[in-house]
């Protein structure tokens, strides 16, 4: 019989705090154990895990360049500016742009969406796809999910006359690129206090400080994103 190489170890627990969450919150005895174990140890602290509300979340203006790229959006819903929101195919990607769709099409703006053919283009902006929107008139590119690594798309979208405003999560290069905004919570010198938000995490903050207010209506698809892409929660 093959003997285990490792074994597992209860975290202890005061036992009497965990019954004063059970019965105070209807909590499981396994719920209640995991907040003990997470360091939570007060009925105040477990009911603003489970239960955050509005003003627990953090001012989306923290984001680096956050305040260049809402207003450029801004300008754009205005006049009337094209916007082409340049997703990704992953669940991350398909959620954060889902979230920018619902978004401008609720603010009114002229927009479309373009997801790149894993196969024949591959992951990330490519050169062709940023002279097609030129070609058709946008004005604005707005990524999501994707183009903190699009060093030389970003110079290309400048010779093209594209503002291109880069939403991404993935952890950036030395060189970041020169692109009219680049939001980031990894960026170097951003201030955000949480920086594993996934693609739809910072697609979401997009959509909140563009209202100006909590975007309820895709706080769902921001879940979804979130969860597919095994970020961490905490």
């Amino acid at each position: 019989m093959l003997e285990p190489k490792t074994r597992w170890v209860l975290k202890e627990i005061n036992e009497g705090l965990g019954e004063q969450f059970a019965n105070e919150l209807q909590l499981s005895p396994l719920l209640t154990r995991l907040l003990l174990i997470r360091g939570i140890d007060s009925i105040e602290k477990a009911t603003a895990f489970l239960y955050g509300e509005e003003k627990d979340f953090y001012d989306p203006f923290l984001l680096s360049d956050m305040d260049k790229a809402i207003q450029r959006t801004r300008e754009a819903i205005e006049y009337g500016e094209p916007i082409l929101i340049y997703g990704d195919y992953d669940a991350d990607g398909v959620t954060s742009t889902s979230i920018l769709v619902h978004t401008l099409r609720k603010a009114g703006a002229v927009f479309q969406y373009y997801i790149p053919n894993r196969f024949t283009e591959g992951y990330g902006l490519n050169g062709e796809a940023l002279r097609k929107a030129a070609e058709k008139g946008f004005a604005v590119v707005i990524t999501v999910d994707t183009g903190i690594s699009a060093v030389k798309e970003a110079e290309l979208a400048k010779e093209l006359g594209l503002d291109l405003i880069i939403t991404d999560h993935h952890e950036p290069p030395q060189e970041i690129p020169d692109a009219f905004a680049v939001i980031n919570p990894k960026k170097p010198g951003c201030t955000y206090p949480f920086p594993m938000l996934a693609g739809a995490g910072v697609a979401f903050k997009f959509a909140h400080a563009l209202f100006g207010s909590f975007p309820h209506f895709v706080l769902d698809i921001a879940g979804v994103g979130t969860i597919a892409d095994l970020v961490p929660l905490v």
